[in-house]
């Protein structure tokens, strides 16, 4: 008899363990995600304007200016904010041609603050880090904000998602994320091309939802109201590299998540905002060159949803 309840309990512990190995099996398999082949891969080598289009001088002002070269095509970073000083100024934007933009990319635009020891642009040129003593001292260099407007999704991917959600339900999207598999500053072309991570400082990339307004983007991306949700940081520029892959979530519950959701619930096109601010300090503005150089961005993006409503459905038709 103790035999026979010893062998029972093996049994028994035997099919517990079946069932509960079935269970994470089921629902693993049906956590699916789409990506690489399903969704556009993001791939933008986004070069700087030229010195001569960011100096904001015409042919006419160059020729005003005593001493001033015909031309700033070798330039670097502190030529050009030499040019912008000599016209009194310390901003300037500036905006990426339509036919230098991968698929998918709807606008770049750019924004440059030139920090020097005058009182042009001041109030930009703060430091936000306060020091020890509990004041806020002033940033020697160059500060830069770019824009990507892109496409995550068109209304075609949006609707043939939905299709895939059990009953159709924006509770079946489990994560949006991004995975980033190059994001380099470099200057240089071909094989001179040269990697100058090293030369950028206070790095941030952050998030927001796009608009569909093409002749308002601009706009659009530095609207006070629009929330940028933090993605990365300085510490994960090192990070990522074409072998070293970094997946970020999107918070699902903050704005840009709510509107990625609603987006594509409603099968729409998915537009969002990717915003990179950084600065070059003072000493390496003469060690990064204007052109040829820029920024490669290679993003990956990928979103899951769980079937596990529609599997449950199926076993329990058996």
């Amino acid at each position: 008899m103790p035999q026979t309840r010893i062998l029972s309990q093996s049994i028994l512990c035997c099919i517990c363990l079946s069932l509960c190995f079935a269970c994470d099996f089921l629902t693993s398999a049906t956590d699916i995600t789409f990506g690489e082949g399903s969704l556009p891969l993001i791939n933008q080598e986004t070069l700087w304007p030229s010195a001569d289009e960011l100096s904001g001088l015409t042919e006419e002002e160059k020729q005003n200016i005593s001493g001033f070269p015909e031309s700033l095509e070798n330039s670097t970073f502190s030529h050009l904010s030499g040019a912008l000083a000599a016209q009194g100024q310390c901003q300037q934007m500036a905006q990426k041609p339509n036919n230098s933009l991968s698929a998918g990319v709807k606008n770049i635009d750019f924004e440059l603050t030139s920090c020097t020891e005058d009182d042009r642009c001041h109030e930009a040129c703060m430091n936000t880090k306060i020091s020890e003593d509990g004041e806020s001292s002033k940033f020697l260099g160059m500060k830069i904000e770019n824009y990507i407007n892109l496409t995550l999704l068109t209304a075609k991917q949006s609707k043939e998602l939905v299709g895939q959600l059990p009953n159709k339900s924006a509770d079946g999207i489990v994560q949006i994320r991004l995975e980033f598999q190059e994001l380099e500053f470099f200057q240089g072309a071909d094989a001179k091309r040269e990697n100058i991570n090293r030369y950028i400082e206070d790095f941030s990339l952050s998030i927001a939802k796009g608009s569909e307004d093409l002749n308002n983007l601009s706009t659009h991306n530095r609207n006070p109201d629009l929330v940028y949700i933090p993605l990365l940081d300085s510490l994960d520029l090192p990070t990522i590299s074409p072998s070293s892959h970094q997946r970020y979530e999107i918070d699902l519950q903050s704005d840009v998540g709510q509107y990625l959701l609603a987006q594509i619930m409603a099968e729409k096109e998915v537009n969002i905002v990717l915003r990179q601010s950084y600065q070059i300090p003072r000493n390496y503005l003469f060690s990064m060159n204007v052109n040829p150089a820029g920024i490669q961005l290679i993003v990956q993006p990928e979103i899951t949803i769980n079937a596990i409503d529609v599997v449950s459905s199926q076993l329990s038709a058996l």
